[in-house]
């Protein structure tokens, strides 16, 4: 109910909610995107649609499979569901929410390291630099309770670690004495 202040009385209001987005990629998180979504849409009374962004990469085998299982949860709660494509998955994100009356875009938390972003913005980034007409949510994922450990790709040889650290203060140290020189000299340049 709307109060309509200028008639003194209460009107039903008869337009939906704006629509809800969960973007669904390809990491662990996407169920867990999911699933807040939904539960986000029922408080609101809204609409939901999740959405997977197709890049011209194509996914390794068992991230394809992750998307696929989490686009048919999302249909099992009572999502629409879509696969878009292009080069940029914010941008066509972003394209979509504005042709679907998306009002709220919930995405997972990156887990690239940061300084990773310092190379290149993060999905996230690029959504939050893009449109200040869409809320955008960022949903937590407990990382033990995501379905895969953490894998690190080998050992840190912590020895060889501290022979290149050392190499490095040697060449810098050597730098240094060699401009120290270069300035006593007298007429060297």
């Amino acid at each position: 109910m709307v109060a309509n202040s200028s008639l003194g009385h209460a009107s039903e209001d008869s337009r939906p909610p704006r629509r809800l987005l969960a973007c669904v990629g390809r990491g662990p998180s996407a169920a867990t995107v999911v699933r807040a979504t939904r539960e986000l849409a029922e408080t609101l009374g809204a609409e939901w649609i999740a959405v997977h962004v197709e890049r011209p990469a194509p996914l390794a085998v068992r991230d394809n499979q992750r998307v696929n299982e989490t686009l048919r949860l999302a249909e099992q709660l009572g999502a629409d569901v879509a696969r878009l494509s292009g080069d940029s998955a914010a941008r066509e994100i972003l394209r979509y929410a504005s042709e679907r009356d998306v009002a709220r875009v919930l995405v997972g938390r990156s887990s690239r390291p940061r300084w990773s972003r310092l190379l290149r913005p993060s999905f996230l980034e690029n959504l939050l630099a893009s449109d200040p007409n869409i809320d955008i949510y960022v949903v937590s994922v407990d990382p033990s309770g995501s379905p895969e450990p953490i894998r690190f790709p080998r050992r840190v040889d912590w020895r060889a670690l501290a022979a290149a650290m050392d190499a490095g203060r040697g060449a810098r140290e050597a730098a240094r004495l060699l401009e120290e020189t270069t300035r006593r000299r007298p007429g060297g340049s």
